[in-house]
């Protein structure tokens, strides 16, 4: 009888089984349960399958089960024997490369916007891609911009766009597509954005301008905020608003798992990782200052300098960090951990205090490690609990774990063979 075997013996088997097994035994019953829900197990398993650090702060609040969950199903996708991972072609109706992709925020979770250097924009449905060779686009605008478009960014209901044409434009989604409920043209492209507050849009431009717009004013009225704090383009900003903005619940995705698991929809998995740890008693959390810190949103440079921005204190940053080059891609994985890339270069820093020590430093930046590639410069990122997504020049995707030193899931980098393909997995 399996069940009468000590934990120890219990884990151990566990240790030879996929985790589509273990989470079915785990569901069986409360024996396998309470054997297998406990926090060495998941951080010894995570351990082995990431072969290092994790994560790459120390004493970093992590759901040990969740993260593990979400790194082997991701590293899953990547097997040689996997079909999970395809190349998928879609009709945009445009000969322009993509250079701006955004998957929405709920309750339109489903849909990918695309944007293209001829200023076309684009819905297309994530499920369309999984049944059908080529689909068409759910509704298409292709007078959106009038010059490459730079920037997607959503938040519950509407995105912003930007472009070479020096405009942000703010959008609802209906029923019936997308409709512009915001205008306002800058004085040079505008390069990058993010929402920070559900009516707060900040954006970056060529001419080295930060620029934070309320949406629900007409659009005769200037900025909220602005400065030009950097010296030189701003390429990117990234916001922690992002990270809860449109979050999905929080229930266990996996509460009524099985070993025929479905795994269909691959942004649930990365989302909403907890913070407490498993069988532990739940730390107290008024050491732990609110998410953002004030800090409204991060802001890179091609002047080398990375910025945390607080709104009532706009003229200066709150901290800055100086690279040897300059931040082309920022990534929040949580409330704790952001990713930066460099051409070739990745960092880690911790953007709360640290619980070790009295000081509060509003980010710290803690290790870095050379991406060596000669597929071209690192060219976006995200940082998931589970897996970090690195695009080089415009064809090559890799999946690296999120630890440090640098280490891929892949023998080699994806390759699209055409620059209006995406991958997506199945």
């Amino acid at each position: 009888d399996l069940a009468s075997l000590p934990a120890e013996i219990i884990q151990h088997i566990c240790r030879h089984l996929s985790i589509e097994d273990v989470l079915a035994l785990s569901n069986s019953s409360s024996k396998f349960s309470e054997c297998i829900n406990q926090k060495a197990f998941w951080l010894r398993r995570l351990s082995n399958c990431s072969k290092g650090q994790y994560s790459c702060i120390p004493d970093k609040r992590v759901d040990w089960k969740d993260v593990c969950i979400a790194h082997e199903v991701i590293e899953g996708w990547f097997d040689d024997d996997s079909d999970s991972v395809v190349n998928k072609h879609c009709h945009h109706y445009s000969c322009y490369c993509i250079d701006a992709l955004q998957i929405l925020k709920p309750p339109h979770q489903h849909i990918v916007a695309v944007g293209d250097r001829g200023g076309t924009l684009s819905f297309i449905s994530l499920k369309d891609f999984l049944f059908q060779d080529e689909p068409d686009p759910l509704y298409t605008n292709n007078q959106a911009h009038n010059g490459w478009i730079w920037s997607i960014a959503s938040d519950n209901g509407v995105i912003a766009t930007t472009s070479w044409d020096h405009d942000l434009r703010v959008w609802s989604i209906g029923d019936s597509g997308f409709d512009i409920i915001f205008q306002y043209s800058m004085t040079s492209a505008v390069l990058c954005s993010d929402f920070l507050e559900p009516n707060l849009v900040a954006v970056g431009t060529m001419n080295k301008e930060l620029r934070i717009f309320d949406y629900r004013v007409p659009t005769t009225t200037s900025a909220a905020l602005s400065n030009t704090f950097h010296t030189s383009t701003v390429l990117c900003l990234k916001s922690p608003y992002s990270i809860t903005s449109g979050s999905l619940s929080g229930e266990n995705l996996f509460s009524n798992s099985t070993s025929s698991l479905d795994f269909s929809d691959a942004n649930s998995l990365t989302s909403n990782m907890g913070d407490v740890c498993l069988n532990d008693a739940p730390e107290p959390t008024t050491d732990i200052p609110p998410p953002s810190q004030n800090v409204a949103f991060y802001s890179g440079g091609k002047d080398g300098i990375l910025a945390a921005w607080d709104l009532r204190k706009f003229d200066r940053p709150l901290a800055q960090h100086k690279f040897r080059s300059y931040p082309r891609k920022i990534s929040l994985m949580d409330n704790e951990e952001m990713w930066v890339a460099e051409n070739s270069r990745l960092h880690v820093f911790r953007t709360i205090p640290s619980r070790s020590t009295d000081q509060s430093p509003v980010f710290t930046h803690l290790k870095s490690h050379k991406y060596c590639s000669n597929l071209g410069a690192i060219s976006s990122l995200e940082a998931t609990p589970g897996c970090v997504f690195v695009t080089l020049g415009s064809r090559y995707l890799d999946a690296i774990h999120p630890t440090m030193p640098v280490r891929s899931m892949l023998k080699e980098p994806l390759r699209n063979s055409t620059s209006s393909n995406i991958y997506i997995s199945v």
